[in-house]
């Protein structure tokens, strides 16, 4: 349920980021299951979309850009399923719906 077009989720990220400054059980659980660390606290993570843990900007960054580039058929093209693996690695896909949720409830906390 939606409300002034806020996820009423919303406070699951609230409470995600109290107990990952509180709690050095949890922190250490998102350092390594961010998952599970989100399950924890109720936000469900989409089949397919894969969450990992980034200490600072730089981290997350990098691990963008270091992920190995698949392998590009002859002609430097590449086919859906090699697509798919770039854009988010996704083995089960979550329906637009599902992700377009997900993001919505990470874009109002940060706003």
């Amino acid at each position: 349920m939606r409300q002034n077009n806020v996820p009423a989720d919303h406070g699951a990220l609230r409470q995600f980021a109290e107990r990952f400054r509180d709690d050095t059980a949890f922190h250490e659980l998102v350092r390594n299951d961010t998952s599970a660390a989100l399950a924890a606290v109720g936000i469900r993570v989409p089949n397919g979309v894969q969450v990992s843990y980034a200490p600072d900007a730089a981290s997350a960054i990098s691990m963008a850009l270091d992920r190995a580039a698949p392998h590009a058929a002859p002609g430097g093209i590449l086919d859906d399923s090699l697509l798919l693996e770039v854009v988010g690695g996704a083995s089960q896909r979550a329906s637009p719906e599902e992700i377009r949720q997900f993001m919505d409830l990470l874009k109002h906390y940060s706003a």
